[in-house]
């Protein structure tokens, strides 16, 4: 964080562009910049905005010292033909919600230096595609828009006091399901809708579940480590209609006991 502890800012590459062997040229944009050196999150424990806090070794020191990190995600993806031939295609992010910062749970970080580093992610996601600005006839082009939700993993996470973190994720049902560790980085539902407008055309819903423990290592400092066998407990495509109501297409999985 530039200006945090009196220190310079700290220069990484990201990718802005990539060219392809065939004249495409792809365009990145990331998201600005949500914190200051006069202005980072105070409980760690329940940070909600984009930058998150990091024990290092800094310059001309021997002990690490608490710094902050700037966290960018992706708001647009552009694909230009740069002959010109095609319209430029545009892929748009909107991140719902706040983003999610789990406890470090690694263990070469000695415990006096772990803080709320992981970065989880958001629990909704929308990604519109289209790009208005090209015309046809002077009909400017639509979009298309998916929302998902996803698990975290951030049930049960460590807290202050030796607490534990409680956290479900919630679906357009108003059905809940603990948002288990095993679970982060899955998709709960998927829905499309008509256009880029508030008019739904289905829904997809995948509810995971932990099918048993393969093995468990106990960690200093830390919950056990444990192996775990993950599945599907039941998928649903609900279908709305446009002369009203629904339909729903429902799949159930079942699993064999695990062997000893």
């Amino acid at each position: 964080m530039q200006g945090y502890n009196n220190l310079p800012a700290l220069v990484h590459w990201r990718i802005t562009n990539i060219a392809t062997e065939t004249g495409t040229s792809i365009n990145v944009f990331y998201s600005s910049r949500d914190c200051t050196a006069s202005s980072v999150p105070t409980d760690l424990a329940y940070n909600d905005r984009r930058c998150y806090p990091v024990y290092w070794t800094q310059p001309y020191n021997v002990d690490p010292t608490l710094d902050f990190f700037h966290k960018y995600v992706v708001d647009r993806v552009e694909v230009q033909d740069l002959t010109e031939v095609s319209p430029t295609q545009v892929t748009a992010y909107t991140y719902l919600g706040t983003p999610a910062w789990h406890y470090d749970d690694v263990e070469i970080v000695k415990p006096e230096h772990r803080t709320y580093g992981q970065f989880r992610g958001y629990g909704r996601v929308e990604v519109r595609t289209g790009n208005t600005g090209h015309t046809v006839d002077s009909v400017h082009d639509k979009q298309t828009l998916t929302r998902t939700t996803y698990f975290r993993g951030m049930d049960a996470d460590v807290m202050p006091n030796n607490g534990r973190r409680p956290a479900t994720v919630r679906n357009s049902l108003n059905e809940e399901v603990t948002d288990h560790r095993q679970f982060a980085d899955t998709a709960f539902e998927k829905e499309v809708f008509n256009g880029d407008s508030v008019s739904r055309i289905s829904t997809s819903i995948t509810v995971p579940q932990v099918l048993g423990a393969t093995a468990t290592r106990q960690r200093a400092n830390l919950p056990a480590l444990t192996a775990e066998l993950t599945g599907f407990s039941r998928s649903r495509t609900i279908t709305d209609l446009a002369a009203g109501g629904t339909r729903t297409m429902t799949k159930t999985h079942r699993y064999d006991a695990l062997a000893g």
